[in-house]
């Protein structure tokens, strides 16, 4: 993210726009899980790319913090991350928006930076 300071303030400001996402719009990610498949092709074509070019702003972020990741490890790592957040249809079921918000954040950090914290 260009605007950030550091590659640590990036993926906090990754993980915090997703996890606004994942919480006041849980029904997009439920149509998108569900539906994707259902498109017509240049718009499943479209949204893939989209995804993808997500994907490695998220992989690069995770290079930037841990230089030992390689492109394939990071995008999975952005993958699991992902799973996670996009867990919330499901998750956040119990709790208020800013306690989920606050688990889903520290949760993402700790898994983000693995061991390497």
């Amino acid at each position: 993210m260009r605007t950030s300071r550091t590659p640590h303030d990036a993926l906090e400001r990754l993980i915090a726009l997703h996890i606004a996402f994942a919480i006041d719009e849980p029904y997009l990610i439920i149509v998108q899980d569900r539906d994707l498949a259902s498109l017509p092709r240049p718009d499943g074509h479209r949204v893939r790319r989209l995804q993808r070019a997500y994907v490695e702003i998220w992989a690069s972020v995770l290079r930037q913090i841990d230089c030992r990741l390689g492109v394939a490890e990071s995008r999975a790592r952005a993958h699991a991350l992902f799973g996670l957040l996009n867990s919330t249809p499901h998750s956040a079921t119990e709790v208020d928006r800013e306690m989920m918000a606050a688990i889903l954040r520290e949760m993402s950090l700790r898994a983000a930076h693995g061991d390497h914290r």
